[in-house]
Order: C-alpha cells, then structure tokens, then sequence
C-alpha cells in the first residue's frame, strides 16, 4: 500500500535544525546591543556577507537558512565577538567560513 504524501505529512517529517554551541553561547552573552541574529560559517561576498543564520529575532529565516546581508556598514568586536552592522540589522559572527569553502548562498535577500 502506497501513502500519498502531502505538505502536512512533509512539514511534519522535516527533523528540526539544532543550534550550534558556539552560537547557543553567543546567545547566551550580552553585548550590550540589539541582535538580529547569529552567522556560522560567514563569508564575505563583496560589501556582504553570506552565512548561515540562527535566532533571527525578526522571524523572517529559520533556523539553518543561508542568507546574504544588506551592504556592512560597520563592525566592532565586543565580548570577543565580531558583531557586524547592515543598513537595519546587527549580526553576531559566531565563526567564519575557511578560505574558498564558504557557504553558497542559496536564495533569500533581505
């Protein structure tokens, strides 16, 4: 007997994407300003970035999403983390891409 799948069974198949250490401990820090969100495995891509994003406090990326920021206008480190500014948001670096293995971006522009 064959199941017909449907988007409800799918979604509900779907495993949950876990959270990283480092970035559940860079969660857990104060910087003392406003966070959009955490970046793992970042790239620069010209005056952007690319990364995997967690705790997008906007709720527009889920959990495991690779995006490209706005244009960087700025970046500063504050309890050891490299924090960097966009036109509307504030990103916490949790650990950069090696050299040429970067992620590839794979869609969603904000």
């Amino acid at each position: 007997m064959q199941t017909a799948l449907h988007s409800k069974s799918i979604r509900e198949s779907i495993e949950p994407v876990l959270i990283p250490a480092m970035v559940l401990d860079a969660m857990a820090t104060d910087f003392g300003v406003a966070i959009t969100g955490y970046l793992i495995c970042a790239a620069a891509e010209g005056v952007t970035l690319i990364g995997i994003v967690f705790g997008d406090n906007r709720g527009r990326f889920k959990n495991g999403h690779s995006i490209r920021t706005s244009v960087v206008r700025g970046r500063q480190v504050i309890q050891g983390h490299v924090i960097v500014e966009t036109l509307n948001s504030r990103y916490v670096i949790c650990n950069w891409a090696p050299a040429e293995h970067g992620p590839r971006f794979t869609g969603v522009h904000h």
